[in-house]
């Protein structure tokens, strides 16, 4: 998963806010809106993501597609997901572009950090469509919430500190069923307080302990084109501060029996400044103790 994909989701949104409330509809007649699949699965622990919709026809203007969201009925398989509660729709009114053939509508799921007995679930409809009719046959999408693996539990919010006594809030962020990094790499955004800061974690799962086992790799560029007062724009590399020398020895970890503590003891990772790949003798940050928590 590279990093591009982490903030795919942000450009996604921006992309789709530039309609006024005083836009002028689509008039041509021709445009119809649909949900792009019948049915989506997505982990407790996914965050925010996105529930795609397509609009079809030539347009001459944006239209304006609303959405309803309600609980499927209890059966055998699955329970009723309740908004607001086990998940958060963050606008159910969507405007598209007259150049843009696709929508999404932006949930948050919520982690309830159980293991349930029924997956969850809910559907999202289509009610209305400024500029546009709606398909009928395609105008609603079933959303299951499913329990995380142990893998996809590990993403979500998490506070991150140092015996020096900085502290920030990060986000472990997990790839997507299919992507290779899936089962076996987390990134971790946020230390230093910058959300363009990323640490790989590598995964893999003890089944003899129950518990997972991660690491942070030394070495991997940790941010890039960052401008320096007095040393100018530079890229910065994560390394283990080892008796004075930048090492790319990997910072172990020990992860809790109740996967909510990550503790990396004494290491100290160190920010080495580098410009056009060589290290130009300053760091940004020496911080040892880190620990996770949630």
């Amino acid at each position: 998963m590279k990093l591009s994909k982490i903030f795919l989701l942000a450009g996604a949104v921006l992309a789709f806010a530039s309609c006024s409330e005083n836009e002028e509809w689509n008039t041509s007649g021709e445009a119809v809106v649909s949900m792009a699949s019948e049915a989506m699965t997505v982990s407790e622990a996914a965050g925010m993501f996105n529930i795609p919709f397509v609009v079809a026809g030539e347009r001459n203007a944006a239209v304006q597609v609303t959405f309803e969201v309600a609980p499927v009925e209890e059966n055998d398989e699955l329970a009723p997901a309740i908004a607001d509660e086990n998940y958060l729709v963050t606008s159910n009114v969507i405007n598209v572009a007259a150049d843009s053939e696709k929508g999404n509508l932006e949930v948050i799921a919520v982690n309830d950090e159980k293991v349930n007995e029924k997956n969850r679930a809910f559907v999202v409809t289509i009610v209305s469509a400024k500029g546009a009719t709606i398909d009928a046959e395609k105008a609603s999408c079933v959303v299951t919430l499913k329990d995380p693996s142990p893998y996809e539990a590990m993403a979500g919010k998490w506070t991150m500190t140092t015996e020096g006594g900085s502290k920030w809030n990060v986000t472990v962020h997990a790839a997507s069923e299919g992507d290779p990094d899936y089962n076996n790499v987390l990134y971790v955004t946020g230390m230093m307080g910058y959300d363009w800061t990323v640490l790989t974690m590598p995964y893999s799962y003890n089944f003899e302990e129950g518990k997972p086992e991660v690491y942070i790799k030394a070495g991997e560029l940790f941010a890039e084109g960052v401008n320096f007062s007095g040393i100018g724009v530079c890229d910065i590399y994560l390394y283990n501060l080892v008796d004075g020398y930048l090492t790319t020895t990997d910072f172990a970890a020990n992860v809790s029996a109740d996967s909510k503590t990550i503790d990396f003891g004494d290491a100290t990772f160190t920010g080495g400044l580098f410009q056009s790949g060589a290290f130009t003798g300053y760091v940004w940050f020496r911080e040892a103790g880190v620990k996770m928590t949630r």
